[in-house]
């Protein structure tokens, strides 16, 4: 083999090994937390309107599950809503208003919903169960572009059931 053909097999060679290897690499949602876009924004990361009529994130916000049997309030976040990492304190209730100590997250996310989106926040959320009977703590809500986001969270409870429960959310 020529000098020259090795050389460039050798460097092909090289190019696939980093590339496999940057490719096995788990990513840190600590990191990079979302592509940036190249079309503007703060950031680099493309700005999406808001509807007119979100509402406000707020301690209290409530929100009832599609099925109506678990109800959700917002005890504590970060308010407004920021790019990139988000947390959140949410207590699960039934329809009577009471804490439902037996829920458990069976899966939380932000999702964009918007004209041309429907992803999600790549990474997801680090959910714990605290003490106080009924109430979670969902860190690291990785709202990666400016625009509006569902903070999806399925709930499970052998008290009442299962529900899927969605707050939206603006950070524009």
């Amino acid at each position: 083999m020529s000098r020259s053909i090795h050389k460039r097999v050798c460097m092909a060679a090289l190019s696939a090994a980093l590339a496999v290897g940057a490719c096995n690499e788990e990513p840190d949602p600590h990191d990079a937390q979302g592509p940036p876009t190249s079309d503007g924004g703060e950031d680099g990361v493309r700005s999406i309107p808001c509807p007119e009529d979100t509402p406000e994130l707020r301690v209290g916000l409530e929100a009832v599950g599609e099925s109506g049997l678990i109800h959700a309030e917002i005890v504590d976040a970060d308010f407004p809503p920021k790019l990139r990492l988000n947390d959140w304190i949410v207590e699960f209730l039934d329809a009577d208003g009471d804490a439902l100590a037996d829920a458990e997250i069976t899966m939380a996310r932000p999702y964009m919903h918007a004209p041309g989106h429907d992803h999600d926040g790549i990474y997801p959320p680090v959910v714990t169960k605290l003490e106080e009977p009924g109430r979670f703590e969902i860190a690291d809500l990785n709202l990666w572009m400016y625009g509006p986001w569902q903070i999806e969270i399925w709930v499970s409870s052998e008290a009442v059931g299962d529900d899927f429960i969605s707050f939206p959310a603006c950070n524009d």
